[in-house]
């Protein structure tokens, strides 16, 4: 994604271009004239810990950064569109427990398209929080700032842009995301260091919220990462590098836009 794609990212004007969910609106917010009402946002992430992946490594994190522009608060359910990159899709067979054990009652499928920032033109925007800046997961809870919301509204869904900063930012090493660590083979041995600097570009969507921005004290945005490195061979990993475009950084990228962020209210 170049400077200038995310300049007109981050001021509205790019054209639709993935699969996550996400709104972006020229201007001003819509409710400047109105009433407002601001609510305070934490981020809040597990501090360093040791988490053995399901191929039996162990994997210490020394870094793990995210370049967040802004979060903007929406109604209602999005749409999707993909008009560029080159877009994969993984499906996840939804099971539920009967009689004789678990039944296949359907799948889900989850797109995300690599490389370029993602877009949809569904919801109407109710709140935003502008934050572009990075944001160092391992010193969580991070206060984010504030979002402000117009006066009496609801939303149903929280749209967080991650993506590279157009200004230098030594600290992300030109990646939306950045992780750093060591991982130690199953069964013993010596250490594999790690790294990654992966343009992401994307906007990740976490529906089914009820947030009254009249009734909510704060917000909190949890990034658990539970099971990112997941089916990851750190030997295979060339001088320790995940490579963008590589299925470890496209694995890397889908678990934390699909499943990375949850939203709360205040402290539940």
């Amino acid at each position: 994604m170049t400077s200038e794609h995310r300049r007109q990212l981050r001021n509205g004007r790019a054209a639709p271009l993935g699969a996550v969910a996400v709104i972006l609106l020229a201007g001003s917010c819509a409710f400047d004239d109105g009433p407002a009402r601001r609510l305070e946002v934490t981020l809040l992430s597990p501090p360093e810990a040791t988490a053995t992946t399901d191929l039996g490594w162990e994997v210490t994190l020394t870094a793990a950064r995210l370049y967040v522009h802004k979060v903007t608060f929406v109604t209602g359910e999005a749409g999707t569109a993909a008009e560029e990159g080159h877009t994969h899709a993984s499906l996840t067979l939804a099971l539920e427990t009967g009689e004789t054990g678990p039944e296949a009652i359907g799948t889900l499928r989850l797109a995300h398209s690599h490389g370029t920032a993602e877009t949809s033109t569904t919801g109407t925007k109710v709140g935003e929080l502008m934050v572009d800046r990075a944001v160092d997961l391992l010193a969580a809870p991070v206060d984010l700032g504030e979002a402000i919301f117009a006066g009496g509204a609801e939303a149903a869904e929280a749209r967080i842009l991650v993506a590279p900063p157009e200004e230098a930012a030594p600290a992300m090493h030109g990646g939306g995301l950045y992780v750093a660590g060591t991982a130690v083979p199953p069964g013993g041995g010596d250490p594999v260091s790690f790294e990654g600097a992966l343009p992401v570009g994307a906007e990740a969507s976490v529906p089914g919220l009820d947030i009254d921005a009249d009734d909510e004290p704060a917000l909190e945005i949890h990034v658990p990462r539970e099971g990112w490195f997941d089916g990851i061979d750190f030997a295979a990993l060339p001088g320790g590098l995940i490579e963008d475009g590589s299925a470890a950084a496209e694995a890397l990228e889908e678990r934390l836009l699909h499943d990375g962020f949850h939203v709360h209210i205040g402290g539940d």
